[in-house]
Protein backbone atom coordinates (compact mmCIF):
# COMPACT_ATOMS: atom_id res chain seq x y z
CA UNK A 1 0.00 0.00 0.00
CA UNK A 2 1.39 3.31 -1.08
CA UNK A 3 0.50 6.89 -0.23
CA UNK A 4 1.86 9.64 -2.47
CA UNK A 5 1.64 13.38 -2.76
CA UNK A 6 0.26 15.17 -5.78
CA UNK A 7 3.76 16.35 -6.76
CA UNK A 8 5.03 12.78 -7.05
CA UNK A 9 2.03 11.80 -9.10
CA UNK A 10 2.37 14.77 -11.47
CA UNK A 11 6.08 14.08 -11.98
CA UNK A 12 5.14 10.53 -13.02
CA UNK A 13 7.02 8.79 -10.23
CA UNK A 14 3.97 6.72 -9.30
CA UNK A 15 1.11 5.67 -11.51
CA UNK A 16 -0.17 2.89 -9.25
CA UNK A 17 -1.40 4.44 -6.03
CA UNK A 18 -3.92 3.74 -3.35
CA UNK A 19 -4.12 7.23 -1.91
CA UNK A 20 -3.05 10.65 -3.22
CA UNK A 21 -2.89 13.87 -1.20
CA UNK A 22 -3.45 17.28 -2.80
CA UNK A 23 -3.09 20.76 -1.31
CA UNK A 24 -6.45 22.48 -1.83
CA UNK A 25 -5.05 26.02 -1.51
CA UNK A 26 -2.50 25.29 -4.24
CA UNK A 27 -5.14 23.55 -6.34
CA UNK A 28 -7.84 26.26 -6.16
CA UNK A 29 -5.91 29.36 -5.10
CA UNK A 30 -7.80 32.17 -3.36
CA UNK A 31 -11.12 30.75 -4.55
CA UNK A 32 -11.01 28.04 -1.87
CA UNK A 33 -12.16 29.16 1.60
CA UNK A 34 -12.75 25.85 3.42
CA UNK A 35 -11.21 24.75 6.73
CA UNK A 36 -9.65 21.67 5.14
CA UNK A 37 -6.25 22.38 3.62
CA UNK A 38 -5.70 18.95 2.06
CA UNK A 39 -7.70 16.26 0.29
CA UNK A 40 -7.14 12.51 0.03
CA UNK A 41 -8.00 11.03 -3.37
CA UNK A 42 -8.85 7.42 -2.63
CA UNK A 43 -11.62 4.84 -2.62
CA UNK A 44 -10.74 3.83 0.94
CA UNK A 45 -13.13 4.77 3.76
CA UNK A 46 -11.90 7.28 6.36
CA UNK A 47 -11.47 4.74 9.16
CA UNK A 48 -9.22 2.62 6.92
CA UNK A 49 -7.10 5.68 6.02
CA UNK A 50 -6.59 6.37 9.74
CA UNK A 51 -5.59 2.72 10.29
CA UNK A 52 -3.26 2.41 7.29
CA UNK A 53 -1.78 5.92 7.25
CA UNK A 54 -1.92 7.34 10.80
CA UNK A 55 1.00 9.77 10.21
CA UNK A 56 -0.56 11.27 7.07
CA UNK A 57 -4.02 11.41 8.63
CA UNK A 58 -2.70 13.38 11.62
CA UNK A 59 -0.32 15.56 9.58
CA UNK A 60 -2.91 16.60 6.96
CA UNK A 61 -5.95 16.78 9.27
CA UNK A 62 -8.56 18.22 8.68
CA UNK A 63 -8.90 16.83 5.16
CA UNK A 64 -11.49 15.98 2.51
CA UNK A 65 -12.05 12.53 1.04
CA UNK A 66 -12.43 12.47 -2.73
CA UNK A 67 -13.10 9.36 -4.86
CA UNK A 68 -10.51 8.10 -7.39
CA UNK A 69 -12.84 9.17 -10.21
CA UNK A 70 -12.05 12.77 -9.18
CA UNK A 71 -8.42 12.17 -10.21
CA UNK A 72 -9.43 11.48 -13.82
CA UNK A 73 -11.62 14.59 -13.92
CA UNK A 74 -8.86 16.66 -12.31
CA UNK A 75 -6.24 15.43 -14.78
CA UNK A 76 -8.56 16.17 -17.71
CA UNK A 77 -9.16 19.69 -16.35
CA UNK A 78 -5.42 20.36 -15.83
CA UNK A 79 -4.62 19.07 -19.33
CA UNK A 80 -7.34 21.27 -20.85
CA UNK A 81 -6.17 24.36 -18.93
CA UNK A 82 -2.58 23.80 -20.07
CA UNK A 83 -3.73 23.40 -23.67
CA UNK A 84 -5.63 26.71 -23.61
CA UNK A 85 -2.84 28.53 -21.76
CA UNK A 86 -0.31 27.33 -24.36
CA UNK A 87 -2.62 28.33 -27.19
CA UNK A 88 -3.06 31.75 -25.60
CA UNK A 89 0.72 32.28 -25.35
CA UNK A 90 1.31 31.11 -28.93
CA UNK A 91 -1.50 32.87 -30.76
CA UNK A 92 -2.80 35.72 -28.59
CA UNK A 93 -3.07 39.15 -30.13
CA UNK A 94 -1.15 41.60 -27.97
CA UNK A 95 -3.73 44.34 -28.42
CA UNK A 96 -6.79 42.19 -27.62
CA UNK A 97 -10.10 41.93 -29.37
CA UNK A 98 -12.22 44.43 -27.44
CA UNK A 99 -12.98 48.14 -27.31
CA UNK A 100 -12.00 48.78 -30.92
CA UNK A 101 -8.29 48.54 -30.15
CA UNK A 102 -7.75 45.91 -32.84
CA UNK A 103 -9.06 48.22 -35.53
CA UNK A 104 -6.48 50.85 -34.57
CA UNK A 105 -3.60 48.47 -35.21
CA UNK A 106 -5.11 46.22 -37.91
CA UNK A 107 -6.66 48.35 -40.63
CA UNK A 108 -7.29 45.24 -42.75
CA UNK A 109 -10.19 44.19 -40.49
CA UNK A 110 -12.11 47.44 -40.88
CA UNK A 111 -15.01 47.01 -43.24
CA UNK A 112 -15.67 49.81 -45.68
CA UNK A 113 -18.94 51.72 -45.59
CA UNK A 114 -21.19 51.59 -48.63
CA UNK A 115 -20.72 55.31 -49.17
CA UNK A 116 -16.93 54.94 -49.16
CA UNK A 117 -17.04 51.98 -51.57
CA UNK A 118 -19.26 53.91 -54.02
CA UNK A 119 -17.02 56.98 -53.76
CA UNK A 120 -13.84 54.97 -54.42
CA UNK A 121 -15.44 53.13 -57.35
CA UNK A 122 -16.61 56.43 -58.84
CA UNK A 123 -13.12 57.90 -58.42
CA UNK A 124 -11.54 54.84 -60.07
CA UNK A 125 -13.92 55.06 -63.06
CA UNK A 126 -13.22 58.76 -63.38
CA UNK A 127 -9.45 58.05 -63.30
CA UNK A 128 -9.74 55.41 -66.04
CA UNK A 129 -11.85 57.77 -68.15
CA UNK A 130 -9.35 60.62 -67.69
CA UNK A 131 -6.44 58.33 -68.66
CA UNK A 132 -8.29 57.37 -71.85
CA UNK A 133 -8.78 61.08 -72.66
CA UNK A 134 -4.99 61.76 -72.64
CA UNK A 135 -3.06 62.14 -75.92
CA UNK A 136 -1.67 58.82 -77.19
CA UNK A 137 2.02 59.34 -76.19
CA UNK A 138 1.08 60.40 -72.64
CA UNK A 139 -1.41 57.55 -72.28
CA UNK A 140 1.15 54.98 -73.51
CA UNK A 141 3.89 56.30 -71.20
CA UNK A 142 1.57 56.49 -68.18
CA UNK A 143 0.37 52.89 -68.66
CA UNK A 144 3.97 51.67 -68.91
CA UNK A 145 4.92 53.61 -65.79
CA UNK A 146 1.89 52.72 -63.63
CA UNK A 147 0.73 49.30 -64.79
CA UNK A 148 3.91 47.69 -66.13
CA UNK A 149 6.09 49.20 -63.36
CA UNK A 150 8.72 50.38 -65.82
CA UNK A 151 11.24 53.02 -64.80
CA UNK A 152 11.51 56.35 -66.60
CA UNK A 153 14.90 55.35 -68.02
CA UNK A 154 13.46 52.13 -69.51
CA UNK A 155 10.55 53.99 -71.13
CA UNK A 156 12.97 56.60 -72.54
CA UNK A 157 15.22 53.96 -74.09
CA UNK A 158 12.22 52.08 -75.61
CA UNK A 159 10.84 55.25 -77.20
CA UNK A 160 14.26 56.70 -78.12
CA UNK A 161 13.70 59.97 -76.28
CA UNK A 162 15.39 61.64 -73.32
CA UNK A 163 14.63 60.90 -69.71
CA UNK A 164 13.59 64.55 -69.20
CA UNK A 165 11.00 64.28 -72.01
CA UNK A 166 9.40 61.20 -70.39
CA UNK A 167 9.45 62.83 -66.96
CA UNK A 168 7.81 66.02 -68.27
CA UNK A 169 5.22 63.99 -70.19
CA UNK A 170 4.31 61.98 -67.03
CA UNK A 171 4.07 65.14 -64.90
CA UNK A 172 1.72 66.71 -67.40
CA UNK A 173 -0.38 63.54 -67.58
CA UNK A 174 -0.69 63.39 -63.76
CA UNK A 175 -1.72 67.06 -63.66
CA UNK A 176 -4.43 66.51 -66.30
CA UNK A 177 -5.76 63.43 -64.50
CA UNK A 178 -5.85 65.06 -61.07
CA UNK A 179 -7.56 68.15 -62.52
CA UNK A 180 -10.29 65.99 -64.13
CA UNK A 181 -10.76 63.92 -60.96
CA UNK A 182 -11.10 67.02 -58.76
CA UNK A 183 -13.78 68.52 -61.03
Amino acid sequence: MKIITATECILGKNTNFECEIINLKREYGNEYNGKEKYAFITDLPENQIIELYPEAANKYSPYLLLPKAYKDIRNCYIKNELKYRSRHYRYCDVFGYTDGISECFHSEIISETLENIVFLKFKAQKSIHSIEMLPEPQKRRLKKFLFLNKKIIEIASEECVTKAAISASLKLAFRKISKQIDD
